[in-house]
């Protein structure tokens, strides 16, 4: 009877020797997307939302009249190192400017001003809201990723599975 059951007899196993802390997402929910690079020294934090920045933008009409206008936007990422913040690039056109507060320093939005960022959509409330992740370690099905960004998800947060399926702020139906 042996040979009846020699392929029973054997498990396949996987070790993993490197154990990556961190929150296991699957690999379909991850999207890229561009945004809009800002100098920190060009912006006013907001104190009372860390998630926010205030923006005093410069832009000019097809007539060539010049118009300013002051932006509150939503922090998708931060820098630290290069010291820029990433917005969402719909409040912007390309040749806009972002007036340095109390000076008449401008820095240009150009297509050299984008940078794509990887993250998920969270739907905590009830749409799709974009968040930057770090991807620590990954396989062909689920990625590990960074729990201690200030802008990327937390413990328990509900997240669409297939990033191919949303859009930035589309409500979500469950």
């Amino acid at each position: 009877y042996l040979v009846r059951y020699v392929t029973d007899r054997f498990l396949d196993i996987e070790l993993i020797l490197n154990r990556t802390q961190g929150l296991k997402i699957p690999v379909s929910a991850v999207a890229q997307k561009t945004f809009v690079k800002i100098p920190e020294e060009y912006v006013t934090v907001n104190d009372s939302t860390s998630g926010e920045i205030f923006l005093e933008k410069e832009s000019f009409k097809k007539d060539g009249t010049k118009t300013d206008s002051n932006l509150t936007a939503t922090v998708y990422a931060k820098d630290s190192e290069e010291g820029f913040y990433l917005v969402n690039p719909d409040l912007f056109k390309t040749g806009d400017y972002v007036v340095m507060p109390g000076t008449t320093k401008k820095y240009q939005i150009t297509d050299d001003t984008m940078e794509k960022i990887q993250g998920v959509y969270n739907v905590n409330k009830g749409y799709a809201v974009f968040r930057e992740v770090n991807i620590v370690d990954e396989n062909e099905e689920f990625c590990i990723v960074d729990p201690n960004n200030v802008y990327g998800l937390n413990a328990h947060d509900r997240i669409v599975l297939d990033a191919s399926q949303v859009e930035q702020d589309e409500i979500i139906n469950t």
